[in-house]
């Protein structure tokens, strides 16, 4: 995927040098940004049961509509869940994506360089987004990577500081609107803000969230947001509170290590495929701490559902279902589902060294699904 950024303003050079210069450096920034933090497998406690998990077909309609109650939510949630893509940081990436799609996406996934405070206090990448017609879901990273820094620190409030002004730079910058994403999948051992005191993490949120409210202009809404699928933490015990949280949000990929899942076996014919595939997705939807299992979470504390992050995963270890369009076409079933309570999805489209995910790229018969089910009429 290419990778484009406007030129930055300074020097009277060749507008041919900016512009070159300006797409190199969004695409280093982007990889390392974006793999920093992705979801990874190894952080699986046990073996035989997923890490990011997915939901599933035929438990869709046992685990979701008949054990799911009626969710009464803070923000309402319709048949069609707001669309939103991750293609990078660049706007004009999302709105490519958005012409293959016929139907242009409204929320854009984004990450951004946590190597420091002040890096994270700058946001540096905001400035592509400026007067963007996109809402931002914006991953907020509660520790710098590069920094010495602790979440028992952070429960003190020592950070504070550094929340308020990237919540002054958001509104500057036009997105006063944001969610937030804070501390994305830290229920996953190699999380960097990953904590065996859920109290540290607990309090921590409660300052960014506090802090970040306070910020003259803002409209922000925050997205607890675990991994699905049994992990290193129980998440729910990281649970801060109903005041302090707008959605639940759950990363859900075509992933799962359940015994008659993937890898497919040499020779899998096609029904050997579609047996293996349902068996992931049952396996996904209906187990502890599967998607059947969140969305009930959310409805008892009267929250919407949002998938900050869901894909195909073509993977080198074979873990992940690859080109599986029955995967596109049962995950469009749950959100399509009013009792599930779905508010918005961001579908990750981004080819990396950890796998692929790209509908137009490496998974055209999954790109063939999406936009039957989601694109425009």
């Amino acid at each position: 995927m290419t990778l484009t950024a406007p030129p930055r303003p300074g020097r009277h050079l060749d507008p041919r040098i900016l512009w070159t210069a300006a797409l190199v450096c969004a695409l280093l920034v982007a990889i390392v940004v974006i793999f920093q933090f992705r979801p990874s497998s190894d952080d699986n406690s046990d073996p035989a049961v997923p890490v990011a998990a997915l939901p599933s077909p035929s438990a869709a309609a046992t685990a979701t509509a008949a054990d799911t109650p009626s969710a009464t939510a803070t923000t309402a949630a319709t048949a069609d869940p707001i669309l939103g893509v991750f293609r990078g940081v660049s706007p004009s990436e999302v709105k490519k994506f958005g012409t293959w799609l016929g139907r242009d996406p409204k929320y854009a996934l984004m990450f951004d360089d946590s190597t420091s405070w002040s890096s994270l206090e700058r946001a540096d990448w905001l400035k592509f987004w400026t007067n963007s017609p996109y809402r931002l879901v914006y991953s907020v990273p509660m520790l710098p990577t590069k920094q010495s820094a602790s979440m028992a620190t952070g429960a003190k409030g020592k950070y504070d500081s550094h929340f308020a002004a990237l919540g002054r730079r958001l509104v500057k910058t036009g997105q006063a609107d944001a969610i937030l994403r804070v501390g994305w999948e830290f229920n996953i051992k190699n999380s960097h803000w990953a904590t065996k005191h859920p109290q540290d993490f607990i309090d921590y949120w409660k300052h960014i969230v506090t802090v970040m409210r306070k910020v003259p202009g803002q409209k922000f809404e925050f997205d607890w947001n675990p991994v699905n699928g049994y992990t290193a933490y129980d998440a729910t015990k990281y649970y801060p509170g109903d005041s302090y949280v707008d959605y639940v949000g759950i990363d859900v990929y075509d992933l799962t290590w359940t015994p008659g899942g993937y890898p497919y076996p040499k020779g899998c014919s096609a029904t050997c495929r579609t047996m293996r595939q349902n068996t992931a997705w049952d396996y996904l939807m209906t187990s502890d701490r599967g998607l059947g299992f969140w969305t009930n979470f959310a409805a008892q504390h009267k929250k919407p559902v949002s998938l900050p992050e869901w894909a195909l995963w073509k993977r080198p270890d074979g873990r992940g279902g690859e080109d599986n369009p029955s995967f596109i076409t049962q995950m469009h079933a749950y959100m399509a589902d009013p009792k599930n309570n779905v508010a918005y999805q961001i579908y990750f489209d981004f080819d990396g060294s950890d796998g692929q995910h790209g509908l137009q790229t490496y998974l055209k018969s999954g790109g063939k699904a999406y936009k039957k089910l989601f694109g425009g009429s």
